[in-house]
């Protein structure tokens, strides 16, 4: 049990980093992640068990990956190898790694929690922080964390700021707002969710107005028939609507123009230099889909349109780029994986109700996916948590179901 103990908080202190602080911490994470490792090794059965048929999965992913990263080396792409982390590694390492979730979902849920409080407090005082008193030290350390991926910009009748966990509250966004309308109203929640439909209005991240919608809706959808949660949940609904209605409205009267301009842009397709920029991305990776249909141009193909001279392969649209890269049979596969652990998710909501883990966290997981259409997050390990904490929930389902019909017989 100790081990047991120590490898479970060692893994949620790498994914409370992953939520907050993205992209840093690299080195930490790497060398922490050995640990809980080391501890499955030597603590065998003890610390737990993985489903075989989930292993096996995991092993096919990862040779699948590792298949069109060779091929990808036969015809010269230049990421082949620096994609190999990603598609060959990660889905068999957290997989091994799902054994230490027991059926803890509160636990995770906690976890969560506290990974959107420490965002809302640690953006908000950025942003205030460099407005009433630049280089304070708040600032100065998330500058020395991210660089140019840390600004705070304002002037006359407008404010942004940008930090790589904005991206995190695409997920939490969602899972908070479902969370509070099917579960008893706490000041805690609420303080928080209002904190992160503020970081989202005041980052200007005009995806997540779109997918903190559609998020929770396309979950009800998929999870219809299950029961739903405690309480008034349409006098819930009314009221946080209400209060983040109230909260754009102060916002915008603010910042009346750009707000506008920020909100317009997303639909005109034409103009604007992000929303260009998509849009060459767009036109060169369906030519290149165009030429190799089912095969793809190998892992870490580069189109006819390069967005980053360090990583040439690597482009927003990553749904666009998977087909590209991995060709329509390849993404097929990738697809239906990432399909069943919804489908999973929603199964799990039926039986259990939609004041479950489960329920808010394919709100979050599905708000996520549609936003990583436009931007290349699940390339990332610091985002890859959002695939593989439902791997370690399925785990966890498989093996009850495995112990249960050995004590029946079956």
């Amino acid at each position: 049990m100790p081990l047991n103990n120590f490898a479970r908080q060692v893994a949620g202190l790498i994914l409370l980093l992953s939520l907050v602080f993205p992209t840093s911490f690299t080195a930490f994470k790497t060398v922490a992640l050995l640990l809980p490792l080391g501890c499955l090794v030597l603590g065998g059965g003890v610390v737990g068990r993985v489903d075989t048929r989930l292993m096996c999965a995991a092993i096919l992913f990862s040779f699948i990956g590792l298949g069109w990263s060779l091929y990808g080396m036969l015809v010269g792409n230049l990421g082949a190898l620096r994609v190999l982390t990603v598609m060959v590694v990660y889905p068999i390492l957290f997989t091994i790694l799902a054994m230490l979730y027991r059926g803890d979902s509160q636990g995770l849920d906690r976890l969560l929690v506290l990974a959107g409080m420490l965002i809302v407090l640690i953006d908000l005082g950025f942003v205030l922080g460099e407005i009433v008193l630049p280089g304070n030290p708040l600032g100065v350390t998330l500058r020395a964390l991210y660089g140019d991926e840390a600004v705070v910009d304002y002037g006359a009748g407008y404010l942004k700021f940008t930090l790589p966990n904005v991206s995190t509250v695409i997920f939490l966004l969602s899972f908070m707002l479902c969370r509070i309308i099917c579960q008893r109203i706490t000041l805690a929640g609420l303080v928080t969710f209002l904190g992160l439909v503020l970081v989202v209005l005041l980052s200007g991240r005009r995806v997540i107005l779109v997918t903190a919608l559609f998020g929770p809706v396309i979950a009800y959808c998929m999870s219809w028939g299950a029961p739903g949660g405690r309480g008034l949940a349409v006098f819930k609904v009314g009221s946080f609507a209400g209060a983040a209605i109230l909260l754009a409205v102060f916002i915008y009267s603010l910042w009346p123009d750009y707000i506008y301009e920020r909100v317009t842009s997303i639909f005109e397709f034409g103009a604007g230099a992000s929303n260009l920029e998509r849009t060459y991305q767009f036109i060169a990776l369906m030519d290149g889909i165009y030429a190799h249909p089912f095969w793809g141009a190998g892992a870490g193909a580069v189109a006819d349109y390069i967005r980053s001279e360090e990583m040439p392969w690597a482009y927003e649209l990553f749904y666009v780029a998977l087909v590209f890269q991995y060709g329509l049979l390849g993404f097929s596969i990738y697809a239906v994986g990432v399909f069943f652990l919804m489908m999973f998710l929603a199964r799990e909501v039926r039986r259990k109700g939609r004041d479950s883990f489960e329920f808010y966290y394919l709100c979050g997981l599905i708000s996520f996916l549609l936003a990583t259409a436009t931007n290349p997050y699940l390339a990332k390990f610091d985002y890859m948590w959002v695939l593989f904490v439902p791997v370690a929930l399925l785990n966890h389902r498989l093996i009850e179901r495995v112990d249960r019909n050995l004590v029946h017989g079956h």
